[in-house]
């Protein structure tokens, strides 16, 4: 373990996403300490450093990046952060638990106000979603094969589950 200096911030590094894993995997600082030579304290300070440092990182390292994929990275790291929790919370670690869940919910409150978004507008955009996916059920019942290439689309954006429930109901339909 590396216990004087560093070798440079945990953002920079260049195993980075590894090191996000293992530390969303539960492994203790040390562990991951060892494994990636760099210093405990540098853990630390990455998990617990503010979020702005990291998407000044991201927006850096692609001028080009569209503010969905920053976006997406953000739920990424708000979806690490929650699985942190719920590992920390099994294992006992209380504290931790607590501090993953803080994060998660401050990246969340971070992306609404990047949006402009407030509870009225979260609100309003959920029941859109809610009537596009009833839409999209009628017309995929109404033709399997619409369905079937909505759900390869859905694939190829990366919503598999989406894609599976879509397949999955129209599915149904066809079996009666």
């Amino acid at each position: 373990m590396r216990t004087v200096g560093r070798k440079g911030s945990i953002t920079y590094h260049p195993k980075r996403a590894q090191i996000e894993a293992a530390l969303a995997s539960g492994l203790s600082y040390r562990n991951v300490s060892e494994r990636f030579d760099v210093s405990v304290t540098a853990l630390h300070r990455f998990s617990h450093g503010p979020l702005s440092t990291r998407l000044q990182f991201e927006l850096q390292a692609d001028p080009e990046r569209d503010l969905s994929d920053l976006i997406a990275r953000m739920f990424s790291i708000a979806d690490n952060a929650r699985y942190l929790a719920e590992v920390s919370a099994k294992n006992g670690d209380i504290a931790l638990a607590l501090r993953a869940g803080d994060s998660e919910m401050r990246i969340l409150v971070r992306i609404m106000s990047q949006l402009g978004l407030d509870d009225s507008a979260i609100e309003e955009s959920l029941k859109e979603a809610k009537h596009l996916g009833r839409a999209i059920v009628k017309l995929g019942r109404a033709h399997p094969r619409v369905a079937e290439e909505i759900s390869k689309h859905l694939e190829e954006e990366g919503a598999y589950e989406l894609a599976s429930a879509l397949r999955s109901v129209t599915a149904a339909d066809t079996a009666r």
